[in-house]
């Protein structure tokens, strides 16, 4: 199982410990991206796509935005299909990032899933209509928001 965290702002100086907090939720991979005013930590575990080509932080080709996300979707080829054109990658990441970037309904997938999109317009927090997958939000101790995978990497960034 994957695990996020995402700041508005810079690279929190505590950030080790959220990487050690979020170290369990993913032994393939660990990526972290600054983009458009915030901070994403991603910790990978490769499932449907073992290929660095899905790993995360991902940033969509074509766009100017980067998406965390911790789940699986389960209908990806399906909707992959609908989207048509050209994919990097042979995993759900990708097409994920398409829907939240706009290319298609939110409803139109299924599966267990949570994730946040940040781009040149804001941010965009998904999660699936059962929330299987937990999303959290807060106002970290910088101010600013801060949105994670698991209570313990926001408990690291709010308020003492």
């Amino acid at each position: 199982m994957c695990g996020f965290c995402v700041l508005v702002g810079e690279r929190p100086d505590n950030a080790t410990d959220l990487e050690r907090v979020l170290a369990s939720r993913g032994p393939d991979g660990r990526g972290e991206a600054s983009a458009h005013g915030c901070w994403l930590l991603h910790r990978r575990l490769a499932v449907i796509d073992p290929t660095e080509h899905s790993a995360q932080p991902f940033v969509l080709d074509g766009e100017n935005a980067v998406v965390a996300f911790n789940g699986e979707i389960y209908n990806y080829r399906a909707v992959r299909q609908r989207l048509g054109g050209i994919f990097a990658t042979d995993g759900d990441t990708e097409v994920f990032s398409r829907v939240l970037s706009g290319e298609a309904a939110l409803a139109d997938l299924r599966g267990m899933y949570a994730g946040v999109l940040v781009a040149p317009g804001g941010i965009r927090l998904a999660r699936d209509r059962f929330g299987i997958k937990p999303l959290y939000r807060t106002t970290a101790a910088s101010g600013g928001l801060a949105v994670g995978s698991q209570l313990r990497c926001l408990a690291e960034l709010v308020p003492t």
